[in-house]
């Protein structure tokens, strides 16, 4: 029920460009601003407007050109390393009372598989901005079980179709902990703490595959 996001004219974007250049110029900058604008506008901009037309009307209906030049230009695009600057941290809130980290983190899986859950078989809430507004949906599914992989220039998205694990890292090993049982349900956390009570208490001496993420994108794709 989310429109798609519009293509705004040409004219319109710029006057909203003019509006946020004005407060960090000077008279005399913001008049030379002005006059590059109405330049650009009767010269280049139509064209490169259509252009930019032409490439959303060709992008799937879930999408926009504003989307698609995100991932190219600001997210998979930049070569710098991913840690601080794409992907920066969260730390989740304390819990009300004490609780064992394995049991906090049988009770994170077992929310996580729920949403999946809930998500795939279309019963998720849709989620709303202020005021009440529908937020977009389309994005959702690429939250759990989707990889960054380095490429020469840009880095490209792997989704799995239904992801039915997590990845669980332990003293630098990585495990597989299912989240799901033979129907696709959701597991409770406490089959879920039991698996993580089995992993091997002492990890292998093996390189960090966390070391990896903090390389510079072309050279991790070497």
């Amino acid at each position: 029920s989310v429109p798609r996001l519009p293509t705004p004219p040409l004219g319109e974007t710029l006057e909203r460009y003019l509006r946020a250049a004005q407060p960090l110029q000077t008279l005399e900058e913001h008049a030379a601003t002005r006059a590059a604008v109405a330049q650009f506008f009767d010269t280049d901009g139509p064209g490169l407007q259509r252009l930019l037309e032409e490439a959303d009307a060709a992008l799937p209906h879930d999408s926009s050109y504003l989307e698609s030049l995100w991932y190219r230009l600001a997210y998979l695009g930049p070569r710098s390393p991913v840690p601080i600057h794409a992907n920066p941290c969260f730390t989740l809130a304390p819990p009300s009372r004490h609780t064992p980290p394995l049991e906090r983190a049988a009770g994170l899986l077992a929310k996580a598989a729920q949403w999946a859950h809930a998500l795939r078989t279309g019963t998720l809430t849709a989620p709303t901005a202020k005021g009440g507004s529908p937020l977009c949906m389309a994005l959702l599914p690429a939250v759990l079980g989707t990889a960054r992989i380095p490429r020469q220039g840009c880095d490209v998205l792997h989704s799995a179709s239904a992801p039915d694990a997590a990845a669980v890292c332990r003293r630098g090993e990585w495990y597989s902990v299912p989240l799901f049982d033979a129907t696709g349900a959701p597991l409770p956390p406490a089959t879920l703490l039991d698996s993580l009570k089995q992993l091997p208490p002492a990890a292998a001496h093996a390189p960090a595959v966390g070391a990896l993420t903090a390389w510079r994108r072309d050279e991790w794709a070497e």
